[in-house]
C-alpha cells in the first residue's frame, strides 16, 4: 500500500485559526463520518507569509469534503492537494463552500468516466494562476492527464526544473512549489 497524503494551502490564515477550525470539523466528523480520522493535533503546519500550509494527519480521509468544510468556516480560498496511494495526485480549490476548480491526474483510475467527467476534473491553469498570483504558463503543463499507454509522455517532466516526472504522484510537490508553497514536511508515516 502506498501513501495517502492530503495537504492544504489556506490563504490569509494562521496556525491558531486553522487549529480551531479543524477542531470544530473533527468534532462534527465524529458525529457525521463525512471526514474520517481527522486529528488536528497530529496535523503539521507551515506558515508561509500570511498563508498556511497544512499536512493532514496519517489516515485522515476527506478530500473535497474536507476542503468544502474548511472553506465554510474561513473567508479565504482553500486548496486541498492529495496523493492517492502513490498512484496519482489531484486537487480541489474551494472558496465559500463552492468548488472553484479541481484536477485529477488519472480520472479513469477506478473506472472509465465520460468526457464530461474528465472535463470537470481537468484543472484550470488560469484560475489557479489568478488565485496564486503567478503566470499560468508556469503551471499549465502539470494539468495534463497521463494515459497509461503513453510511456514517452509519462517519462518526461512538466518543466525542466522539476524533480518528478509526469507520471510520478510527487509531481504534486513541484506544482506546489510553482504556486509559491514548497512541500517542506518530514513524513513520518
Amino acid at each position: 500500500m502506498g501513501n495517502f497524503i492530503q495537504t492544504a494551502i489556506i490563504k490569509n490564515c494562521n496556525e491558531g485559526k486553522i487549529k480551531d477550525i479543524l477542531k470544530e470539523i473533527q468534532k462534527i466528523d465524529t458525529e457525521t463520518n463525512l471526514i474520517i480520522d481527522l486529528d488536528y493535533k497530529e496535523c503539521k503546519y507551515n506558515q508561509v507569509n500570511n498563508d498556511l500550509v497544512v499536512l493532514f494527519n496519517n489516515n485522515c480521509i476527506g478530500y473535497e469534503k474536507l476542503a468544502k468544510n474548511i472553506s465554510e468556516k474561513i473567508d479565504s480560498p482553500v486548496l486541498l492537494l492529495y496523493i492517492y496511494d502513490d498512484d496519482y495526485w489531484g486537487y480541489f480549490l474551494y472558496e465559500n463552500q463552492k468548488e472553484i476548480d479541481c484536477f485529477n491526474k488519472y480520472p479513469d483510475y477506478f473506472e472509465e468516466v465520460s468526457e464530461e467527467e474528465k472535463e470537470k476534473c481537468r484543472g484550470n491553469a488560469e484560475i489557479m494562476a489568478n488565485y496564486f498570483n503567478i503566470k499560468k504558463e508556469n503551471i499549465e503543463n502539470y494539468l495534463q492527464f497521463i494515459e497509461e499507454d503513453d510511456e514517452e509522455e509519462a517519462e518526461s517532466k512538466a518543466y525542466e526544473d522539476d524533480e518528478s516526472e509526469s507520471w510520478d504522484c510527487w509531481q504534486m510537490t513541484d506544482f506546489m512549489k510553482k504556486l509559491g508553497f514548497p512541500f517542506e514536511f518530514e513524513l513520518d508515516f
